[in-house]
């Protein structure tokens, strides 16, 4: 029968021995914590510790039925074993263990039933309670029959307890009302004895009472001795469990299907099921114990393959309806690691290894694509991210510019968001914002760009038309004039295309006067050299009569200066003091005639130029001066 309390100490001396045991044979669990409960008859055990997850969880199992065994409670409860991590609310693995009837010690049962036994008992308590009636065991399976029948089945809701009905104290919500019944128990038969004496009544009911008594503790001790698996007849049990565990072995060295490794997995489950029935009084005990060391080791490598195919199955799922967001491929991504992980952690020497090896190239092949995708992923995000702070501050920008470099880097900064916005992939989740944004984004960056092609074309249009102004004033001061006025009208033709709505136009409308102004002295300048230049053309013919220089001549915008030759004067003297003494009249006349027409031809000349004249004789004397009316 189960035991239904227990002191609290005993539960510390159980919790500190646990934790001494998990400390010495797993150390890389250390610092750990271990709280036993006692709730409706089920004993639950949590060992809590740090981060990671162990690999091998079995083997926190496997050491705490060998605690529950040696201090006794194997007999007295059942029990749940979880393991957590710290700070978690969730335990991640749990065993369910099943109590094992106790050993009779047969002994001890009839030295309680002797004279001194009652007395030493009567001096303990003042009204003892008969001797209990040892029950015979739950009815065996067959040995020979199904080794199904022998499993445990752990998702029987009457034998097992899930995470959330864990104690308070341990993180968890109460178990719900379970009553563990007591195992039947059959009718002591006994014959009705003879009647005595009062006397010889008392003498010999102890004799009675304690034959009866070992005579049913032999017979049910016996009974429950031999018909354990493999102590009379053959051991089927023991070839059975290594026929489970050698065709799980073949299995898992070639699997078909991942549903054939579970079922190896739950082959070899089986099989230490049943090698663990067999008694130590049983010849094959020695045999089944080295079964279990061997196959221990291969049911943990089995859970680290297995557990690796699960997570591997999990980050195939999480990646069915792509495009997924960068956690999701992150998530992906762990998977994969943490499912090679495990199977890298096997040995060659292991059965199953090539097959695993197979798998981790699979792996491995998966990983380097959900890599791919997660850094096509991030960067589509990044992207995104980008144009929208792109887009942000080329409107600002654009809003505070002042000048055709300011523009020019807003359209920059525009065109880097439309850019980044079209390097978005259409297998990105953020690919329809991306669309989206590009259709905002577009209308706002053509106007920034045409903006950007008016400033641009403003800037090159002033800077011609300075550029014309100074060859202009270049060409003025060389007094060529027609060069000055063609430079001077290419400027004002420059300065006047530069728009209304550029940063240029309000510099550019002072420059207008200055060059107007310029290519009117351009033009009167040239009005004027033209002018000189005609008279210069007219005096030379007039003062070059019969090949011979009558006068010499000087002519600048502002004076016409002729100077008579000494020969001509001298000539002229000559002939008129010739015409005097001879008392020739029309010779004095004609002389007169000459010089009154070479004056009127100089004063023409004048007239036509616009410029004064002064006419100097020999000696530097001026004899004539004329303005031109």
């Amino acid at each position: 029968m189960l035991a239904t309390a227990v002191p609290p100490t005993e539960l510390a001396v159980l919790e500190d021995q646990i934790q001494q045991r998990l400390h010495d044979q797993l150390p890389e669990i250390s610092p750990l914590h271990v709280q036993c409960t006692l709730k409706q008859n089920t004993l639950l055990v949590v060992v809590e510790h740090r981060a990671p997850k162990l690999i091998h969880p079995r083997r926190v199992f496997r050491i705490l039925e060998t605690v529950f065994a040696e201090t006794g409670f194997s007999t007295k409860f059942r029990a749940l074993f979880y393991v957590k991590l710290e700070g978690r609310s969730q335990p991640y693995h749990f065993h369910n263990f099943i109590p094992r009837p106790p050993v009779v010690d047969v002994a001890a049962q009839v030295e309680a039933l002797t004279p001194a036994g009652i007395a030493a008992q009567g001096a303990l308590v003042h009204h003892p309670e008969p001797a209990p009636v040892l029950s015979p065991d739950p009815p065996q399976p067959d040995e020979f029959g199904d080794p199904a029948d022998q499993f445990i089945d752990v998702a029987d809701p009457d034998t097992i307890v899930i995470p959330s009905q864990l104690p308070d104290g341990v993180g968890f919500a109460d178990l719900d009302e379970e009553e563990v019944e007591p195992l039947p128990y059959p009718e002591a038969l006994e014959p009705e004895p003879e009647p005595m004496a009062p006397g010889e009544n008392r003498l010999w009911l102890p004799v009675i009472i304690a034959g009866t008594v070992i005579s049913l503790t032999l017979f049910f001790g016996s009974v429950y001795a031999l018909s354990r698996p493999c102590v009379l007849r053959g051991c089927r049990t023991l070839t059975v469990a290594q026929t489970l565990a050698n065709e799980a072995v073949e299995t898992l060295q070639d699997p078909p299907s991942g549903a054939a490794v579970l079922q190896a997995q739950e082959q070899l489950d089986r099989a230490l099921l049943l090698l663990g029935t067999i008694p130590p009084w049983s010849g094959k005990y020695e045999e089944a114990q080295a079964l279990l060391r061997g196959y221990g080791r291969t049911v943990d490598n089995a859970t680290v393959l297995v557990d690796a195919l699960k997570t591997a199955n999990a980050a195939a799922n999480l990646t069915q309806n792509p495009p997924l967001t960068v956690a999701q491929w992150q998530a992906s991504l762990d998977r994969w690691q943490e499912a090679i992980a495990g199977l890298e952690s096997l040995n060659p020497q292991d059965d199953f290894y090539r097959f695993a090896r197979q798998k981790v190239q699979e792996y491995r092949q998966n990983l380097t694509i959900i890599q791919e995708r997660l850094a096509t992923e991030q960067k589509a995000v990044e992207n995104l991210a980008l144009a929208e702070e792109a887009a942000k501050v080329a409107a600002v920008r654009l809003n505070i510019a002042q000048s055709l470099a300011d523009v020019a880097l807003a359209d920059r900064t525009w065109q880097a968001a439309i850019n980044a916005l079209n390097q978005v992939p259409a297998t990105t989740t953020v690919y329809s914002e991306a669309r989206r944004l590009l259709g905002v984004y577009q209308p706002q960056a053509t106007v920034t760009a045409n903006r950007h092609t008016q400033e641009r074309f403003a800037e090159e249009a002033y800077n011609q038309g300075v550029r014309l102004a100074e060859q202009a004033t270049a060409a003025a001061a060389q007094n060529r004039w027609e060069d000055a006025i063609a430079a001077w009208q290419q400027g004002i033709s420059s300065i006047r295309q530069i728009p209304q709505d550029s940063f240029k136009y309000i510099r550019a409308q002072p420059l207008l006067e200055v060059y107007a102004q310029g290519l009117s002295r351009a033009e009167s300048r040239l009005e004027g050299s033209l002018q000189v230049r005609q008279a210069r053309a007219d005096l030379n013919q007039i003062c070059t009569v019969e090949g011979k220089q009558i006068c010499v001549y000087t002519v600048t915008n502002e004076k016409i200066t002729v100077r008579l030759t000494p020969a001509y004067v001298e000539r002229v003297r000559q002939t008129s003091e010739s015409a005097r003494s001879q008392n020739n009249i029309e010779a004095q006349a004609g002389v007169m005639d000459h010089v009154f027409a070479l004056e009127q031809s100089l004063e023409r000349v004048s007239d036509r130029a616009k410029i004064p004249l002064e006419i100097y004789t020999t000696n530097n004397v001026l004899v004539k001066s004329y303005n031109p009316s």
